[in-house]
């Protein structure tokens, strides 16, 4: 793997390790700066939030999870997943993450691998002190498994972010890559 192939590779993990367990090649990603992904995408996407509740405020309903890979190994989760609307099964975020199960008491990890919620909604109800630290923004061009993932028909320009989530003494909880779908109509101003 070249270097160039490597950077795109962690910027794009764990969702990565999803397409390279399938012999499925990396869309082209481009990292672009915070200030630079377009609207309303940024409001979705640049800020320190967990993407669960910035999703659920902004599509106005709670959010659960379609699971479409996961693997347990060396006390992580990783999990391939669609969120979607509670209401009527809308896709509105499509990644991939990998959470630290150690980092979790019992209750929560056994919440984490029924694999119904998605992690910021548990972090919440646990009540776990947590940070969020986007380290990357990017678009790319949909390719058909993530096409699929958003039922589109043709290939789309896509934005997406790479997170890591962090407790209060900065352990690792999880390492995700979110991204969201098209939006035609925006639902917030910029």
């Amino acid at each position: 793997m070249t270097s160039l192939h490597r950077r795109v590779a962690d910027l794009f993990f764990p969702l990565s390790d999803f397409y390279s367990s399938h012999d499925e090649k990396l869309p082209r990603i481009v990292q672009i700066p915070g200030e630079s992904v377009p609207p309303p995408y940024r409001s979705l996407l640049v800020h320190e939030q967990d993407m669960t509740s910035t999703l659920e405020s902004y599509w106005g309903t709670s959010l659960h999870l379609k699971i479409l890979d996961k693997q347990i190994e060396n006390a992580s989760l990783t999990r391939q997943v669609v969120l979607l609307t509670d209401t009527d099964e809308q896709p509105v975020e499509f990644g991939a993450i990998r959470i630290q199960l150690n980092r979790f008491e019992d209750s929560a990890r056994e919440e984490i691998l029924a694999c119904h919620r998605p992690l910021g909604n548990l972090l919440l109800h646990f009540k776990m002190s947590f940070s969020c630290l986007p380290s990357a923004f990017f678009s790319f061009e949909s390719d058909e498994t993530i096409q699929h993932a958003f039922a589109l028909t043709e290939p789309h320009t896509l934005y997406g972010r790479h997170t890591i989530l962090v407790n209060d003494v900065e352990e690792t909880l999880a390492e995700v890559v979110e991204i969201l779908p098209p939006l035609q109509n925006p639902m917030l101003p910029e």
